[in-house]
């Protein structure tokens, strides 16, 4: 399984998870901060969950400050 944060123009600011996940409810929190460990600005954003190949679940997430 892999959950990536998104901006706007698609771009990747943050890997949640990578790797092998068992089966089952789990739960996950972003910081708020990018690849670099850096706070990102406030604003609309993406999560994306896939296993695999496939997209499991994309959802819009507004982050304030």
């Amino acid at each position: 399984m892999t959950v990536r944060i998104y901006d706007s123009k698609g771009r990747i600011v943050k890997v949640i998870r990578q790797g092998e996940t068992s089966s089952g409810v789990h739960n996950l929190a972003w910081d708020g901060t990018g690849l670099n460990n850096k706070r990102v600005a406030a604003g609309v954003y993406f999560c994306q969950a896939m296993a695999g190949n496939r997209t499991v679940v994309t959802r819009m997430l507004t982050l304030l400050r």
